[in-house]
């Protein structure tokens, strides 16, 4: 089906493009024409399916109806980050579609490259509106400029700087069953496994606040002769597919996975599983198209958001097996002596 233009209602009235442009969306009140001309114009519209074009209306109005959303990706562990972008992702550009807003993907590798990326697309007219998750301990430039920049924007994360509108989702409940779990396993050493460029590291000690990485890490030379006193927390099976490829398979392991297609226990670790956590994708999400669109921002600059139904603790299951098998041999005595 061919797009309507202007060019072709303008030949249809006999005016100028110019004078359909005006009379449309009232552009440039320098030009006029007749009350009956106009309803001719509207008409002859309405008859052809016209559709204004939202790019070229955002160029005038300088409001651009597309969401930048940057996202963290290193370029060694694709892999290991796709149910993030899945999850997230995908979410986010359903939510803001029913908004009216498009969403242009743009991943990034460095803060730098994050910073770089950023100023290019505002100085290209290409985006409206900021959505970004941060690195850990490599965010404050690229959330200085965010702040500045004048652009709506929102962070996923916690920044470490202030004012800086953002929602962080709180995992204040998966460290407590972390913690329980480790406590129970009356095991030595806890370690929070990471894959990065290539390597693994591994970081001694629960984690207490977020993912930061402060702690003198070990290699994996240096992990082998603890694997059996230690416990490992290790972020969704790809990471743990890593480890078997390198031929490690540590005997006491807790996944925290994050996809709902992994609710089945297995006998070999104890599994928690976070469904897709979306309260903090519609929080985020709501923000950003209040500001695009009526230019409210958010009321308070950080919001931390939680949802503790959606993790399903399923411990090793050993212990449960032998109970159960110890329930089932009582039963089957009492069966007997009846």
């Amino acid at each position: 089906m061919t797009k309507v233009t202007l060019k072709m209602i303008a030949e249809r009235c006999g005016v100028s493009t110019a004078a359909v442009s005006a009379c449309l969306n009232g552009n440039n009140p320098r030009i006029a024409c007749s009350p009956a001309k106009a309803e001719e114009i509207r008409n002859v519209a309405a008859e052809m399916h016209y559709t204004p074009s939202l790019f070229a209306r955002s160029i005038r109005t300088k409001e651009i109806p597309i969401v930048g959303a940057f996202f963290h990706a290193e370029a060694e562990t694709w892999q290991l980050h796709h149910r993030y972008f899945q999850t997230h992702l995908m979410e986010m550009t359903f939510l803001l579609n029913k908004e009216d807003l498009e969403v242009t993907f743009i991943p990034y590798h460095t803060e730098q490259e994050q910073l770089n990326r950023l100023q290019r697309m505002i100085a290209r007219g290409m985006i409206g509106g900021v959505v970004s998750n941060i690195l850990p301990d490599s965010h404050e430039v690229f959330c200085t400029y965010l702040k500045e920049c004048g652009l709506p924007y929102m962070v996923m994360g916690n920044p470490s700087l202030p004012d800086i509108y953002s929602v962080s989702y709180d995992l204040k409940e998966m460290k407590d069953v972390q913690k329980r779990l480790f406590g129970e396993s009356r095991l030595k050493h806890c370690f929070h496994v990471f894959v990065s460029r290539g390597e693994t590291a591994f970081y001694p000690g629960l984690p207490v606040s977020g993912f930061r990485k402060r702690e003198k890490k070990l290699s994996m030379d240096e992990i082998k002769p603890l694997a059996d006193e230690a416990y490992f927390i290790v972020p969704g099976h790809e990471t743990l597919n890593y480890l078997h490829c390198q031929g490690f398979f540590p005997p006491h392991l807790l996944l925290c996975e994050q996809a709902s297609e992994y609710m089945m226990p297995s006998p070999d670790y104890d599994l928690v599983v976070v469904d897709v956590q979306s309260n903090r994708i519609r929080c985020v999400a709501a923000a950003i198209a209040r500001w695009m669109k009526s230019g409210d921002k958010p009321e308070t600059f950080s919001r931390s958001v939680s949802d503790y139904e959606s993790i399903h603790v399923y411990p090793r299951l050993c212990a449960a097996s032998a109970k159960e098998k110890t329930t089932s041999r009582k039963s089957n005595r009492k069966e007997e002596n009846r």
